[in-house]
């Protein structure tokens, strides 16, 4: 990987600047020429101010830093992402086995990760050796950065896997206190929206599964984005089956059933989950639920 200062002057030839251009007022030309070399570093501030002038945020620097590539955490995060989607858990088991005694500790956390995705869909107990550490973690943190925010989903398997029960709507609570203070200003800079409704979504059928309807009914509506039309089709999509579930539940079921044949006629990305068959199996449910209310 090449220096900061290789990186910088890899960026500004590709703009076409001198060092006078890029550096004047900031670094001096000789602390410049040493800074190209890989012979010094600079300050955070610096660093940024020289960022603005090249108009180049600090993720992108870090992406060519890397000779634009992904970092590992990144591309093994989007591996079990997309095995996760395709229930490919031969992939799961592989990325699991690679980097559970990495010593990076976000490589462990993507391997528990994974491992956890393979326990909770064999509906065998999880490893409790290695989810501790993780649930301590995102527990002790007031409010979560983007990284917990992005496996925040992983911390409400691991609740409900311990039962844990009185912490769900506390964790609920702080993934939306989260992304808030990232989502200002109607912007989605970060890209939340599609973490936050997959874990609102996930955050919902942990509720009624756990026959805690009451505070199922209540959190959705609250959480509902209040602009839809900003949303992605992923999003969206995610967003609808949400809708789906809760009004089957609780709300219109006739509505909910036109809106699933709506959704069901939305193309969606070849490695998703079949929509088709989650809304028919929360139909199911949801009618037994109902059934139940009556009869009592």
């Amino acid at each position: 990987m090449l220096s900061i200062g290789e990186t910088l002057k890899q960026i500004r030839h590709n703009q076409g600047l001198t060092q006078n251009q890029l550096y004047d007022g900031l670094i001096s030309p000789s602390f410049a020429s040493r800074l190209e070399r890989g012979l010094h570093s600079v300050t955070a501030d610096t660093l940024f101010a020289i960022l603005d002038r090249l108009m180049i945020d600090p993720t992108e620097f870090q992406f060519i830093q890397r000779g634009y590539h992904p970092s590992v955490a990144q591309r093994t995060f989007n591996q079990i992402t997309t095995a996760n989607s395709q229930q490919n858990f031969p992939w799961l088991r592989h990325l699991d086995q690679q980097y559970r005694d990495s010593n990076l500790p976000n490589l462990q956390a993507l391997a528990t990760l994974a491992n956890l995705s393979i326990s909770i869909f064999d509906d065998r107990p999880i490893d409790t050796s290695r989810t501790d550490q993780l649930w301590r973690r995102f527990n002790r943190s007031q409010l979560w950065n983007l990284t917990e925010i992005r496996q925040a989903s992983m911390w409400l398997m691991i609740a409900e896997a311990k039962h844990a029960q009185s912490q769900i709507l506390q964790g609920i609570d702080k993934m939306h206190h989260s992304c808030a203070r990232y989502m200002v200003h109607q912007t989605d800079t970060f890209r939340l929206q599609q973490p936050l409704l997959d874990f609102d979504n996930l955050a919902f059928q942990v509720l009624v599964q756990s026959h805690r309807y009451q505070e199922a009914k209540q959190f959705w509506p609250h959480w509902r984005p209040a602009d839809p039309e900003r949303l992605n089709i992923e999003s969206r999509i995610t967003q609808l089956v949400t809708n789906c579930f809760w009004d089957w539940y609780f709300g219109d079921f006739d509505q909910a059933d036109h809106q699933a044949k709506l959704i069901q006629q939305i193309p969606t990305n070849k490695d998703s989950l079949n929509v088709h068959d989650v809304l028919r199996a929360y139909r199911y449910f949801a009618q037994r639920y109902r059934q139940s209310t009556k009869k009592a």
